[in-house]
């Protein structure tokens, strides 16, 4: 009878103590002391989500001859195109798009990441190109109307100044306007049809 008791004395206490113990799901909201705070995407990303989406661009090469690459036949035109897809990155903290594209170099493909640096208080683009090695750094924020990146052109193998310059962004496009010292390729980019119409 003792042992009995005992035992239920036991289980009493148990089943007590585990009433008291706080129900995980409950807690659920409640912050624990010394949270981390999670920085939500800055304004400055919202500015640039009208290029979110797919895009087709027509370019205009001002010296198309000195971008040939390799062996083909005839003369590089100036004429160029590219699809453009732009997509938001993680947690919304940048944009990230592939290019696929041909020019007078033939064909070419680049993965690009535009994000704001809230330390430096300036857009950010790094690019990856199929036609030359290393990563493309451009920085720099908005001049009246237009975001205006600078940086270093890796296109020819030469440290020249770089500015690409992103024009009148709305949903139905954009104008994109690279220079190196001179005017290299300006490429206006509108939406891309849906499939199927």
């Amino acid at each position: 009878m003792k042992r009995a008791l005992l035992a239920a004395a036991a289980f009493a206490a148990a089943r007590l103590a585990l009433a008291q113990e706080p129900d995980p799901r409950r807690e659920i909201g409640e912050k624990a002391e010394g949270a981390i705070e999670y920085a939500a995407p800055a304004p400055e990303m919202k500015t640039i989500s009208v290029l979110v989406g797919r895009w087709e661009g027509t370019q205009t090469w001002r010296e198309p001859l000195r971008f040939k690459r390799g062996r083909y036949k005839g003369y590089p035109g100036s004429e160029g195109r590219v699809v453009r897809v732009v997509e938001p990155g993680p947690g919304g903290f940048s944009l990230v798009w592939t290019d696929e594209g041909r020019g007078p170099m033939g064909g070419y493909t680049v993965r690009a990441i535009l994000s704001w640096d809230p330390e430096r208080r300036v857009y950010v683009l790094d690019a990856v190109h199929s036609l030359f090695p290393g990563i493309a750094r451009l920085m720099g924020g908005f001049e009246k109307e237009s975001l205006v990146l600078r940086g270093t052109d890796p296109l020819t193998g030469e440290k020249r100044a770089a500015r690409l310059v992103f024009g009148g962004m709305s949903e139905e496009g954009w104008t994109e306007a690279l220079d190196a010292g001179e005017p290299v390729v300006t490429t206006v980019f509108r939406a891309a049809p849906e499939a199927g119409r």
